[in-house]
């Protein structure tokens, strides 16, 4: 096994995975540079981070609102060279959802997934760069197998390419970006058959169904002793899933009894609601303007 650490101006998060396989016996057709058969070493070309640009546009003409767009640049080509397909499909992730392949960031007709540049193509009059107004933090996530020297294969997992949309989400896009995932890891499989679905139904295979259900009882509680709030019961013993709830990360708790807390705090806004999050909630449900920050006017 051979892990391999690049660096491109950024702390990156590498991982080589080998597959492994049977070396030549001897190290002529690649030469001591590339090969060395007593230790099983490669050696090639660093595999590099792209380079990208990330700009920011206000659509909002008042100066008092802002509506940030963010607009990225990125070439990616000699990665899909490299690749042992010579094709890769980007990425992108926001918040601790699963990723999602770029499509929702492609707003020019003249380009696809298929493609590995996104740029500003001024000379066509055609804005090809990926944009997004949604607010939340995001990566760019490339993943992909290449041929070593020796005919190994290595696999390479790049994701340290991140900005961030300034503003405050709304309440499903927030609970889609870091609720359902929590939920699917470790509620789903209890809650969407038997007892506990006639409980509370968390639909495996209808998020809408999942989401509704979920926010609804927030408003509701649970109609047990626990003073009728979630958190009450589900980190309490009579709750049958109270290992698969305690197994969250420190990070996803967190995450998770904010929101439950705030929801089942707040008499003015319906937890099934899709408002809009305001700074008063909290640090969780918005996102600051980076820094630096390079405004396109």
């Amino acid at each position: 096994m051979s892990i391999t650490t690049i660096t491109n101006g950024i702390s990156l998060g590498l991982m080589a995975v080998m597959m492994v396989a049977c070396g030549p016996e001897n190290n002529s057709r690649y030469g001591d540079e590339y090969w060395d058969p007593s230790e099983t070493k490669e050696k090639f070309d660093p595999v590099k981070l792209p380079g990208f640009e990330v700009v920011y546009f206000d659509q909002d003409s008042d100066e008092a609102i802002e509506d940030w767009e963010a607009r990225i640049s990125i070439d990616f080509t000699d990665l899909a060279r490299r690749s042992k397909d010579g094709l890769i499909v980007a990425q992108y992730q926001r918040g601790i959802a699963s990723p999602k392949v770029i499509d929702a960031l492609i707003t020019s007709q003249d380009s696809d997934q298929a493609d590995t540049r996104f740029w500003n193509d001024i000379e066509a009059g055609e804005d090809k760069r990926l944009t997004s107004d949604i607010p939340g933090n995001y990566k760019l996530i490339f993943d992909f197998d290449v041929i070593a020297p020796n005919g190994n294969t290595v696999s390479f997992l790049l994701d340290d390419i991140e900005f961030t949309v300034p503003g405050c989400q709304t309440n499903h896009v927030y609970y889609n970006d870091y609720i359902n995932p929590i939920l699917a890891d470790h509620c789903v499989t209890c809650h969407s058959s038997g007892s506990a679905r006639s409980a509370l139904n968390l639909d495996s295979n209808n998020l809408t169904t999942r989401r509704d259900n979920f926010l609804n009882r927030l408003d509701s509680g649970l109609e047990r002793e626990f003073n009728g709030t979630v958190l009450a019961w589900i980190f309490n013993n009579a709750h049958a899933g109270k290992s698969n709830a305690e197994a969250m990360t420190n990070t996803e708790r967190g995450i998770f009894n904010a929101y439950v807390s705030l929801h089942q705090s707040d008499e003015n806004r319906a937890a099934g609601d899709d408002f809009e999050f305001t700074s008063a909630d909290g640090p969780n449900f918005c996102f600051a303007k980076p820094s630096p920050m390079v405004v396109e006017n």
